[in-house]
């Protein structure tokens, strides 16, 4: 009886698993390798280093980026965020093709700290002849092969160099892993200058070099196609500023002014070894969160010798340093804003306008190319909101601790009463407005005659980027025998 009884939950549990199959295979599997669109896609692949073509090889790169390793995919294309608008601007520098920022991709999947068993490091795993060869320094202290700006431009600076010498980019990709000696010997035994022709005579990691270039490419233009998407790293590590330091300075003081666990800054700054930036008279550079960036920079300033005071050397001992910079908590900084795209906008002004990387517009908005139709509602973060308050047009505002103390001119006369906006009072000579919707100084300016914002920002002492929160009260203009406040 008992062995009835389990042949009989052997055949419940056997048609179960095949109603789960058929259900499945009723359903397209994007992970599925579709050979034929595979090829139709390189076919139509352009790409400015590379001609694509499909062959065995590179077969095999296409189903390591989508099929047997979507995880670390979805990784690479979340670090692509993070990486390409530095790689963009050594690749404009240097006037190199934009898909030679693929090569990162190939060498170590877009991870500063790579490591390779032969001793290669970084973003563009340089071996250590190699990078100081190209002028990185590499010590106990510091490795500028792990540093995104200074490996970027050595490794521009070296494929330019293998280009000039071969006249082919593929070939230059071939002499940056084998080694220019070898690529040449490998034309001189071909008699040819095309790298599938000579690609019998070079060793078999660069012989596979170029199909590899082409895998990652694919995956970078195709992802989707095989229901892969971006993880996108934390908004610190997407939004950030670089600055070139000349002092010694310490992770835990960078921590402690920016209240960042060193393991962040670290991985913002992976060139360092020890937990500090060594003094460095050509300068080192320094990559933060933009949020946090004008107290450290207000910091750095404070201890320049012809600023520091006895009260300032003090406070740097005792490490009591009250920046005048706010300091916004990520979950305050990053709030969301939509924005309308308005017709013959682009992306690459929006970028410019915002301070906010083309890349990093395309991933929050599941974006791969940066091209948008008038109407389009974009989700943005850390936006500074430069074109709503036009702050380009007006001049520096010095902070001032009294603003009743600046100049003053004569009052021009205040509207008739029927001509002033709603929710606006008058007490004590002040004219005053109540936000009751999300309005810009802009918009409130707007609505009062020979009121500028320049004016709503000084009587309020607010900055240039802030709007105001709906049911804050804000002053106008002062009136009647009162003075306001000139520009």
């Amino acid at each position: 009886m008992l062995f009835k009884r389990t042949i009989l939950v052997l055949l419940i549990l056997i048609s179960g698993l095949l109603v789960s199959d058929l259900f499945a295979y009723g359903q397209p599997d994007p992970r599925t390798y579709d050979e034929a669109a595979v090829i139709e896609r390189i076919n139509r692949m352009e790409n400015d280093v590379v001609a694509p073509r499909y062959t065995s090889v590179v077969k095999s790169y296409v189903k390591t980026y989508t099929m047997w390793n979507p995880d670390k995919t979805q990784g690479i294309l979340g670090r692509a965020v993070m990486y390409f608008p530095i790689f963009d601007k050594y690749i404009a520098a240097y006037e190199m093709p934009k898909d030679i920022r693929i090569l990162s991709i190939v060498e170590s999947a877009l991870r500063a700290d790579a490591v390779s068993h032969a001793g290669a490091v970084g973003l563009w795993q340089f071996m250590p002849a190699t990078g100081k060869e190209m002028g990185l320094k590499i010590d106990r202290y510091v490795d500028e092969r792990c540093d995104p700006h200074k490996s970027t431009e050595a490794a521009m600076r070296y494929l330019k160099k293998q280009y000039n010498r071969f006249g082919s980019w593929e070939l230059a990709l071939a002499a940056y892993n084998g080694g220019s000696g070898r690529v040449n010997r490998a034309v001189k035994r071909g008699r040819s200058s095309n790298f599938w022709r000579i690609r019998k005579y070079l060793p078999k990691e660069t012989r596979n070099y170029i199909p590899a270039f082409i895998g990652a490419a694919y995956m970078m233009n195709y992802y989707d196609e095989h229901g892969i998407f971006p993880v996108l790293p934390s908004l610190d590590a997407q939004l950030t500023e670089t600055i070139t330091i000349y002092d010694y300075l310490t992770i835990l003081r960078i921590s402690k002014l920016t209240n960042m666990a060193a393991e962040e800054i670290e991985f913002l700054n992976p060139a360092y070894k020890r937990g500090f930036i060594p003094s460095n008279v050509k300068g080192n550079t320094l990559t933060l969160p933009n949020r946090v960036m004008g107290v450290v920079k207000e910091y750095l300033d404070s201890r320049r010798p012809d600023k520091r005071s006895a009260t300032t050397a003090e406070e740097d001992a005792n490490f009591n340093f009250y920046p005048s910079t706010p300091l916004l908590a990520p979950d305050e900084y990053y709030r969301s804003v939509t924005y309308v795209v308005a017709a013959g906008e682009s992306i690459y002004e929006l970028a410019n306008e915002f301070n906010i990387p083309v890349a990093a517009i395309c991933a929050w908005n599941n974006m791969k190319y940066p091209f948008v139709s008038p109407g389009r509602e974009l989700t943005l973060y850390g936006v500074k909101l430069k074109t709503v308050i036009e702050v380009e047009e007006l001049p520096k505002i010095e902070p001032v601790e009294v603003v009743e103390e600046l100049p003053i001119r004569p009052l021009v006369e205040l509207e008739e009463e029927g001509d002033l906006p709603e929710n606006t009072r008058e007490e004590d000579g002040v004219l005053y407005y109540t936000i009751t919707e999300k309005e810009s100084l802009n918009d409130i300016a707007a609505k009062f005659s020979s009121v500028s914002v320049q004016d709503l920002m000084i009587l309020n002492n607010l900055r240039s980027n802030q709007i105001p929160k709906v049911g804050k009260v804000i002053k106008v203009r002062k009136i009647a025998a009162e003075n306001r406040e000139t520009k």
